[in-house]
């Protein structure tokens, strides 16, 4: 995969794992003594194995993704430069990132349930399953 196709595939991850967070994430909020009691917000969702978690330090943003105790990705961004990739192991938790994504925007719609299915199946049908 050349870099800007790997760019792209870590930011559309990105943005389903920010959109997994909105839905079912958990917020979590603590201090550290060692840094002056300064709060860190977290935000993260455990499922299938996989654990998303987003936090914030200063301007950046960060998201990692760990499947089965080991980091398979990891992007920081700022909203200004381009986002920095940390880690990017290609594997099975990209579809399952994929689906449960477009599984959370389905039950969000309003439709009939065949028209739920149709969208699932054109999913699948592109690739995203």
């Amino acid at each position: 995969m050349n870099d800007s196709k790997r760019r792209t595939t870590a930011i559309d991850l990105r943005d389903a794992a920010l959109r997994i967070l909105d839905r079912v994430g958990r917020e979590d909020v603590f201090a550290r003594a060692e840094a002056n009691y300064r709060f860190r917000h977290t935000k993260y969702a455990i499922f299938s194995g996989l654990v998303i978690a987003w936090r914030r330090h200063r301007h950046t943003q960060f998201i990692d993704i760990w499947e089965q105790e080991e980091t398979v990705f990891s992007i920081a961004w700022d909203g200004i430069h381009i986002p920095r990739l940390a880690a990017f192991q290609a594997g099975g938790w990209q579809k399952l990132v994929a689906k449960t994504d477009i599984e959370l925007i389905l039950d969000s719609v309003k439709c009939s349930a065949e028209l739920k299915r149709w969208l699932t199946g054109t999913c699948r049908d592109n690739g995203s399953d």
